[in-house]
């Protein structure tokens, strides 16, 4: 009796958990309009823009970068603003994304290739401009020479001084894109967040393998990953329990730094699942309800992490580690 009695009452809770867990999340993000502070800013105004662009200091360092091959020593070129912010120069060019990752975290990379052979290939990205992107993410001293009243509001975990060169974490996407407007102001070049599709094709940097390193998702040496408190043994293989310092772990082979974990990063688009077919120069969808944010951060369960890994929430949502890193055009 017991038995019959309790069978149907589990079923009853599990299904009103289901469908209260289902009406929330469309109560927050289908159903509500999106906030204010993730709305598009009014167009650039370059009235206050300097007759000439401020002049930018060239580098080239040797660095060392991770590739499929191994870490190995190169030759990076750098362009350096006037807030000694590092940029690299992104060619033109088509790219196919990096396919999601699905399968248990013990899958093999022979079950791994088999099981990608099935998926079909993605569509061609084509990009057809050029672009600068920053080195690394936007830090808390470069983002509170902006706004100064950051350093007051920082996340927890990021109390203090020697966390001024970490990601900026805890930005709300409006906040990423007025940075970007004051530093055009300052410079006299437009800068702004990168789309998805530019910020993927950098990531990859040339690569086809499920991480720009390889296919080994479970180096702790390449990325800071694995921080979750669901997960709180596994932050203790890359060292960090939370941020790093931006640069801490080894480039991508073009030179760009923490495109995998640290902290999400802010793009432009509008949530979507990426483009259906072949593509040129896309910007995803006209409107939408929360914008999209990519590559992973410290929060990021190892197993799970690609090139092409995307999220999208409410940037309301502070304690979500979303950070940024610029795109400069070239006009």
């Amino acid at each position: 009796m017991r038995k019959r009695i309790l069978i149907p009452l589990l079923l009853l809770v599990s299904g009103g958990g289901v469908y209260i867990a289902k009406v929330s999340w469309y109560d927050r993000y289908v159903e509500r309009p999106a906030p204010a502070h993730m709305l598009d800013l009014p167009p650039v105004d370059r009235s206050r823009w300097p007759a000439q662009p401020l002049a930018w200091r060239e580098e080239t360092q040797c660095v060392e970068v991770a590739t499929p091959e191994g870490n190995v020593l190169k030759e990076i070129h750098y362009h350096v603003n006037s807030l000694n912010m590092d940029f690299v120069h992104v060619p033109a060019g088509s790219f196919r994304p990096i396919q999601q990752f699905r399968g248990n975290p013990p899958m093999s990379p022979y079950r791994r290739a088999a099981h990608v052979r099935n998926i079909p290939p993605a569509p061609l990205i084509t990009l057809s401009h050029d672009y600068y992107l920053g080195a690394f993410e936007v830090t808390n001293a470069q983002f509170e020479l902006f706004d100064p009243g950051h350093r007051g509001r920082r996340v927890e975990y990021q109390r203090g001084e020697r966390y001024d060169n970490h990601p900026v974490d805890g930005v709300t996407w409006q906040e990423a894109q007025q940075f970007a407007r004051w530093l055009s102001e300052r410079e006299g070049r437009l800068y702004r967040l990168p789309t998805a599709a530019e910020w993927e094709r950098a990531a990859a940097a040339g690569t086809e393998t499920r991480l720009y390193w390889g296919e080994a998702h479970w180096d702790r040496s390449k990325a800071n990953l694995g921080g979750l408190r669901s997960n709180r043994e596994s932050y203790r293989l890359d060292g960090f329990k939370e941020t790093s310092p931006v640069g801490f772990f080894p480039a991508n082979p073009w030179g760009l730094y923490d495109m995998i974990g640290n902290a999400y990063e802010w793009v432009q688009d509008w949530w979507h699942g990426g483009p259906s077919g072949d593509v040129t120069d896309p910007v995803g969808p006209a409107e939408g309800r929360i914008r999209m944010d990519k590559g992973g951060s410290w929060t990021t369960r190892y197993y799970m992490i690609y090139t092409g890994e995307s999220d999208g929430d409410d940037p309301g949502d502070l304690p979500d580690a979303r950070g940024f890193r610029l795109l400069v055009e070239i006009e």
